[in-house]
């Protein structure tokens, strides 16, 4: 009796070793095959030092196709003390320190294609490119954080944090200022979706003479 008893146990301990192992030989492999760049380095340190309101920084990691294309991520503090006009400013905040990071060798970042991921409200997400994701990046160089999809403003005049930007998916909560896309100097491509009126739309396909224009999902300028 005590023999097989000993013996169950021995197979249990077998058993629960052998979970163990390939348990941790599957985290290890999931490790390898998408390695978080350490997390102690100058780009970690810098964005988590970053003095948010709304958000928090998650973590950056290579994509799984190549080493090439890196993605970051930030996550929302607290749904219950959302606040838009908040988030549009850490959203710039973000933008402008990654910027510095792709500009500065010792984060080494250059030449990589660059994925944001700001996380909001469940369901929601701001993205942040350093390269167009309309188009096919073999055909591309990655530059600065310059294309924006799913960007949200509560005042359009908000966007002139955003007015050196090439690709912009945005929507507005109030159309306050139509006037400001005068200082969009870069823009190529606008997808705006708000409580745009006929006489807004006019008013774009004047200042936006060169620029695809998309106003709740009307195609009104190619």
């Amino acid at each position: 009796m005590i023999r097989r008893l000993l013996k169950k146990k021995i197979i249990y301990i077998i058993y629960f070793g052998c979970v163990l192992f390939f348990l941790l030989f599957f985290i290890i492999i999931q490790i390898l095959k998408n390695p978080v760049i350490n997390e102690y380095s100058n780009i970690d340190e810098k964005l988590h030092n970053l003095n948010l309101n709304q958000f928090n920084y998650y973590r950056t990691e290579e994509e799984k196709r190549s080493s090439d294309y890196i993605y970051m991520s930030f996550h929302l503090k607290d749904f219950d003390k959302f606040d838009i006009n908040e988030c549009t400013n850490d959203i710039n905040n973000i933008k402008e320190n990654i910027n510095e990071c792709i500009s500065d060798e010792k984060y080494g970042l250059y030449n990589k294609f660059i994925r944001v991921m700001i996380h909001v409200r469940p369901g929601e997400m701001v993205y942040i490119y350093n390269y167009n994701f309309l188009k096919d990046q073999k055909d591309q160089e990655p530059e600065k954080l310059l294309y924006y999809e799913y960007l949200f403003v509560d005042n359009l005049s908000s966007l002139n944090y955003f007015n050196d930007c090439y690709v912009l998916n945005v929507s507005v909560s109030n159309i306050d200022n139509i006037n400001i896309f005068e200082n969009f100097y870069n823009i190529e491509y606008l997808n705006i979706s708000g409580p745009l009126t006929e006489n807004d739309k006019q008013q774009l396909l004047i200042i936006l003479t060169d620029c695809t224009v998309i106003c709740n999902g009307e195609i009104v300028s190619k």
